[in-house]
């Protein structure tokens, strides 16, 4: 029987959510019905490509230096047509726009789209393309029931039946030892007494890192024995600076660190006790459920499909969008309560793997290229 090819095409291989879906999804991809290969544009943000190259799966780079770059269209066109792959799954609005018209033209039938957040984020051209393009999809994806109901309110995508396909992460961890905790723990400097409130998110304005800085003030001032570990790249020139600033100004720098690009974010999760995101608009973070997969208790705003993963109360808190107040009260009822802690921290690994599982999420988006 031959195999379908499939092409995934992405803008990035950075380390971003969307990114790691599909790395994460390597290990339970079935080889026997598809043949893989990935194309991205931007050859700075490769972080990923030497774990497709490790699994055998070929890697393409378009080179694009800039989102106005003339030459990429054409560089996809030639590389559909060398490549002649049977579906095309883009992500992301930039490459999902420019897939699907490509695509077309070299007449692929199946063009899968992923939405991985909801419209309301997206810059309003980038949501005028994304939303006129959408009769060109085939089959249109969804991360969350939420970001579905964000594109169906627009009258041009309602031509198209969209799927919910929930992210999923991989359930297999390293377990690192209390010895290599430690010493990730000493590495950063954060004394042994404390506890740490972790965030991963790259750092830029709609991820709501401000609310983080002063829910930690917040939290700081009820507990002296807590850090704040924040972990991602800096994608808003300047961003990092001006909320180093506001802890500073708030008398907390020594309280919170900044971590940067992290390759193996499992490793620096493993030493939080709980999570936190503060971001103003989300799909479905796959943060959040890996941090829950590890058996992190979290804490989220009532955001995007993040209440579809977050049961209030039990596997974690839902909260207000831009409440530092409400967030740094549940922080505080989960260091008080042990029982309250080790409840949520058991539904939250009960709750990822019952519902989001990266093998599930593979086998949903296998049907759907076999499909057409």
């Amino acid at each position: 029987m031959s195999r379908t090819k499939v092409m995934w095409f992405i803008k990035g291989l950075g380390t971003g959510g969307a990114e790691r879906l599909l790395t994460t999804s390597i290990p339970y991809i079935d080889r026997n019905r598809f043949d893989y290969e990935v194309a991205f544009c931007v050859a700075s943000q490769n972080d990923l490509v030497p774990e497709f190259k490790k699994a055998h799966i070929p890697v393409f780079c378009l080179d694009m230096e800039s989102n106005c770059d003339p030459r990429i269209p054409y560089r996809l066109l030639r590389l559909i047509q060398d490549r002649e792959p049977q579906v095309l799954h883009t992500h992301l609005p930039f490459t999902g726009i420019l897939g699907r018209v490509i695509g077309r033209i070299c007449g692929i039938k199946n063009i899968v789209y992923t939405e991985h957040s909801v419209l309301e984020m997206y810059h309003p051209l980038t949501r005028f393309f994304n939303l006129i393009t959408y009769p060109l999809i085939e089959t249109p994806i969804m991360v969350s029931e939420e970001v579905k109901h964000s594109v169906m309110k627009h009258r041009m995508a309602r031509g198209k039946c969209p799927i919910v396909i929930h992210n999923g992460v991989d359930l297999i961890h390293v377990n690192l030892s209390r010895e290599c905790q430690d010493k990730i723990r000493e590495d950063l400097g954060i004394p042994a007494n404390h506890k740490v409130i972790g965030n991963v998110a790259h750092i830029r304005p709609e991820k709501g890192h401000t609310y983080l800085v002063k829910t930690a003030k917040l939290v700081i001032n009820q507990h002296p024995d807590v850090t704040f570990v924040i972990v991602g790249r800096e994608d808003a020139h300047g961003e990092i600076s001006r909320l180093k600033k506001l802890a500073e100004e708030l008398g907390i720098q020594q309280r919170i660190i900044f971590t940067g690009f992290q390759r193996d974010v499992f490793k620096l999760m493993s030493i939080f006790d709980v999570f936190i995101l503060t971001s103003l608009y989300e799909g479905l973070s796959v943060a959040l459920l890996e941090a829950m997969s590890m058996g992190k208790p979290a804490i989220a705003p009532r955001v995007g499909g993040i209440p579809e993963v977050i049961k209030d109360g039990l596997s974690g808190f839902l909260v207000p969008a831009r409440d530092p107040e409400t967030m740094a009260e549940k922080i505080s009822q989960i260091l008080k309560s042990r029982a309250l802690y080790n409840k949520m921290s058991r539904n939250a690994v009960q709750t990822v793997q019952k519902q989001f599982s990266i093998q599930e999420m593979v086998r949903q988006l296998e049907h759907v290229y076999s499909t057409y």
